[in-house]
């Protein structure tokens, strides 16, 4: 509404809110910087994650001797 040239006043009272609050997101900026997210430093599983591979495989090849006809 202020870009189409209405006064805080107006745009106030047409949705109900302050002039005080009008100002504030009419000065604020349209598109803020998405937060950018950090890289974990040290992975909590990365010492253990070839032990889980090895597990899962293992797991694999044993369903596959239960049930020969089991699909992915």
């Amino acid at each position: 509404m202020a870009i189409r040239g209405c006064s805080q006043r107006k745009i106030a009272s047409a949705l109900g809110v302050s002039r005080n609050t009008v100002a504030k997101y009419a000065s604020a900026s349209l598109s803020p910087e998405p937060p950018v997210k950090r890289a974990r430093e040290s992975p909590t599983m990365e010492p253990y994650a070839d032990l889980v591979r090895g597990w899962l495989a293992s797991d694999l090849a044993a369903l596959c001797l239960v049930k020969p006809d089991f699909r992915f």
